[in-house]
């Protein structure tokens, strides 16, 4: 059962955990952002910052691409990967 209620006018938003309130108020119903300091985009929440920093195209640390070797689209080894194999391609 939900015990934290975010009380901005107009939100609904329920949380079992302080720290579930806490990112919904962040993602939502915050000014601050954070910006990606190597293609500039802008996120709500540090974590989301965080998994664009891995993916990143203009991020010389990010994850290494693969290209499949039947179309030549690259991605990230993965779930995405596996999902455009399967989606894509039949396999």
């Amino acid at each position: 059962m939900a015990k934290f209620h975010c009380q901005e006018m107009d939100c609904r938003g329920s949380f079992s955990t302080r720290q579930g309130l806490q990112r919904h108020i962040a993602r939502h119903h915050s000014d601050e952002l954070y910006r990606c300091d190597f293609c500039n985009r802008e996120f709500k929440a540090v974590k989301d910052l965080k998994e664009h920093l891995k993916r990143c195209a203009h991020n010389p640390g990010a994850a290494a691409k693969v290209a499949c070797q039947e179309c030549g689209k690259k991605y990230i080894p993965g779930k995405q990967f596996a999902r455009h194999m399967r989606e894509v391609h039949g396999h």
